[in-house]
C-alpha cells in the first residue's frame, strides 16, 4: 500500500492506491481508538507516533505502510473531521482533546529537535556541533554575502523594510506609529498645559492621543507616548536643539525613580 498522500497532490490527482491507502487509514484509526486506548497515556508521556508505530501490538494487525501507519495512529488520537470527501466513514473523536492534542504534538516536536541536535552535537555534526562565536561568524558572512549581491533584506528599499514590519506588527495585533501620530506627542509635550513646572503629564498625553488616532481606546499609555516624542524628537530636531532641551529627558527620572 502506498504512502497517505504526498505533499502537493490533490484529490483528483490519485491514484485508486493511494485512495485505498487514504481510506484504510481513516478506517484502522477508528479501529485503534476503539482497541488500543492505552496509546494516549504513553503518548502523553512522551512516547512519540513513530515509536508507538513500532509496537508489536499495533504492527501485527496493519497491513499498509508506516506513512499510512503514522496518520492511522494520529487519527486514533487526534480524531477524523470527515476531510476526506471520497470517505464514507463518519467523523470520529479522537482519544486526545483537540487542544490537549496539538499542544503535545508541539512538545514532541520539541522533544525530537532537542534530540536531534544533542546527537549532532556528538557527532560534531551540523550547527549544533559548533561553538556560539562559530555561528555568530556564519551568520556575519552570510550577512556581508547578502549585502554583496543585493539579496534578501538587502534587496529591499528602506521604505520596503519598513512596510514588511508594518505589516508584521499588524499581522500581531498590534498597531504600529505613524510619523504623524508620534509628531504629536512631542508637541504636545511643549505646551504648558501638559507640563507641571519641569515635568511632563505623558498620562494626560496619551489619553489625548488615544482620542485623537485610535477613537478613545486606551493604546497608547504614558510610557508609549513619551518614547514616541522622544524617538520623533531625535529623527527631527537638530542635534544643538535636543542638547539644549533636556524636556523629553525629564521621563527617564521619573519612571524608574
Amino acid at each position: 500500500m502506498t504512502d497517505f498522500l504526498p505533499i502537493g497532490t490533490f484529490y483528483a490527482n490519485l491514484s485508486g492506491a493511494q485512495r485505498r491507502a487514504i481510506l484504510y487509514a481513516i478506517e484502522k484509526g477508528l479501529e485503534l481508538r476503539n482497541s488500543c486506548p492505552w496509546i494516549a497515556d504513553e503518548f502523553r508521556q512522551g512516547k512519540s507516533i513513530s515509536a508507538l508505530a513500532q509496537d508489536e501490538r499495533i504492527k501485527k494487525s496493519f497491513n499498509g505502510s508506516i506513512k499510512t501507519l503514522y496518520r492511522a495512529l494520529s487519527l486514533a488520537l487526534g480524531g477524523y473531521n470527515r476531510e476526506v470527501s471520497f470517505s464514507e466513514i463518519q467523523q470520529y473523536s479522537g482519544l486526545i482533546p483537540n487542544e490537549e492534542y496539538l499542544s503535545l504534538i508541539q512538545e514532541h516536536n520539541k522533544q525530537s529537535t532537542n534530540e536531534w541536535n544533542k546527537q549532532m552535537q556528538e557527532r560534531g555534526i551540523g550547527l549544533a556541533a559548533m561553538t556560539r562565536k562559530q555561528r555568530q561568524e556564519i551568520g556575519r558572512r552570510s550577512g556581508l554575502k547578502q549585502l554583496e549581491n543585493k539579496i534578501g533584506i538587502h534587496a529591499q528599499t528602506l521604505e520596503e523594510r519598513k512596510l514588511i514590519i508594518k505589516k508584521a506588527l499588524v499581522a500581531q495585533g498590534k498597531t504600529p506609529w505613524e510619523n504623524d501620530e508620534m509628531k504629536h506627542c512631542y508637541e504636545l509635550s511643549l505646551q504648558e498645559r501638559f507640563r507641571k513646572s519641569s515635568r511632563v503629564n505623558w498620562e494626560d498625553i496619551a489619553v489625548s492621543v488615544n482620542q485623537k488616532y485610535h477613537a478613545g481606546k486606551s493604546l497608547r499609555d504614558n510610557r508609549a507616548v513619551a518614547k514616541a516624542a522622544k524617538k520623533w524628537e531625535e529623527r527631527n530636531m537638530p542635534k544643538q536643539e535636543r542638547e539644549n532641551s533636556s524636556l523629553l529627558e525629564q521621563y527617564i527620572g521619573e519612571e524608574d525613580g
